[in-house]
C-alpha cells in the first residue's frame, strides 16, 4: 500500500503507535481523530458535535468511496478503531450552525478578544455596491490562534458596518455632500453592538427607531392617514430615536478599514476599486 503524509492513515497510525494513552482512549471510547474539519466543528460546538463530509474523508485513505462508509479492514491494517473516527454526512448537512438564535451575537460579539483582527466578506452571490463583481467569493481572513466562535461572530457583524460605510462614503463622493447622520431600521438594529461600531466606522450618529420594522410602520400609517385613521403631524410627532454617537479614534477607524479593503480585494475577480 503506498503510503503518503499527505493522507491522514499513516499519521493517525503513528499517534496510535507512539502515544501511550491513544490506545486507552480508544479502548474506552473516548478518542477523536480526525483532521481539521472535524476538530473545528468539535470546538465550536463545544463538544457536541464531530462529524465531517465526504470529501474530507475520502482523502484520509481510510474511506471506502463505493460504499461511503470508513473501511473497517483499511483502519484495521492501520490499528485505528472506526469509534473514533467522525460521522460522515453530506457537505450541505447540519453540523450544528453556531449560535441559536440572532440575538446571541451581541453578547458574543461583545465577549471576542480585541486582539483579533479576522474579517468576513459575505459575498455569497458576489458582491453589490460599490464593487459590483458577479464573481467576488466570501470568505474569513486575518484568522489566527485567538480566533474563536465569538471572534468569527463579530467579524459577520463588522461587515454589515463595513459595506453599509463603502456605500455612504461613495455616495459622498459622487454627491460632493455630507451625511449628518444616518437613521436605521430593520431587525439588526436591536443589536447595540452593531449599532455602535456602525456609528464608529461612519463617524456619524446613528439613529435607531424604536419600532425595527419601519417599512411595515410605513405601510400602515399611510393606509391609516388616507382612511383618516391617523393624524399625521401627531403620529410623526411621537416618533423618538435611539443616538448612537461615535467614540472611536480616527487612527483605529483608518486600520480597520485598511483591513477591510484588502480583504475586499482578496475575494475579488478583478481590479479593485478603492474607495
Amino acid at each position: 500500500m503506498p503510503l503518503s503524509p499527505y493522507f491522514s492513515a499513516a499519521k493517525l497510525a503513528w499517534i496510535m503507535r507512539n502515544v501511550p494513552d491513544a490506545k486507552k482512549l480508544a479502548e474506552e471510547k473516548n478518542l477523536c481523530m480526525g483532521t481539521v474539519d472535524s476538530w473545528l466543528i468539535h470546538k465550536m460546538t463545544g463538544g457536541e458535535v464531530f462529524k465531517t463530509d465526504y470529501s474530507n474523508a475520502s482523502r484520509t485513505q481510510l474511506f471506502n468511496i463505493k460504499t461511503l462508509t470508513w473501511d473497517e479492514k483499511i483502519c484495521a491494517e492501520f490499528g485505528i478503531s472506526l469509534d473514533a473516527l467522525p460521522e460522515v454526512t453530506f457537505s450541505d448537512s447540519f453540523f450544528g450552525k453556531i449560535i441559536e438564535s440572532a440575538a446571541e451575537t451581541e453578547t458574543l460579539a461583545r465577549q471576542s478578544n480585541p486582539a483579533d483582527k479576522s474579517y468576513f466578506v459575505p459575498a455569497f452571490t458576489g458582491l453589490g455596491a460599490p464593487y459590483y463583481d458577479n464573481d467576488a467569493t466570501g470568505f474569513f481572513t486575518g484568522i489566527t490562534r485567538v480566533t474563536g466562535k465569538n471572534e468569527m461572530v463579530r467579524s459577520v457583524i463588522d461587515s454589515i458596518a463595513y459595506q453599509i460605510y463603502d456605500v455612504i462614503h461613495l455616495m459622498e463622493e459622487i454627491s460632493q455632500g455630507e451625511l449628518v447622520n444616518l437613521k436605521v431600521d430593520g431587525g439588526p438594529t436591536r443589536n447595540s453592538y452593531l449599532m455602535q461600531i456602525q456609528s464608529n466606522i461612519l463617524n456619524k450618529p446613528v439613529a435607531v427607531p424604536p419600532i425595527a420594522e419601519l417599512s411595515a410602520m410605513g405601510a400602515a400609517y399611510c393606509a391609516g392617514i388616507a382612511a383618516g385613521f391617523y393624524d399625521k403631524e401627531k403620529i410623526f410627532a411621537g416618533m423618538s430615536w435611539e443616538q448612537y454617537a461615535p467614540d472611536m479614534n480616527s487612527d483605529e477607524r483608518e486600520k480597520l478599514l485598511k483591513g477591510w479593503h484588502k480583504a475586499i480585494k482578496k475575494s475579488m475577480s478583478k481590479n479593485f476599486r478603492e474607495v
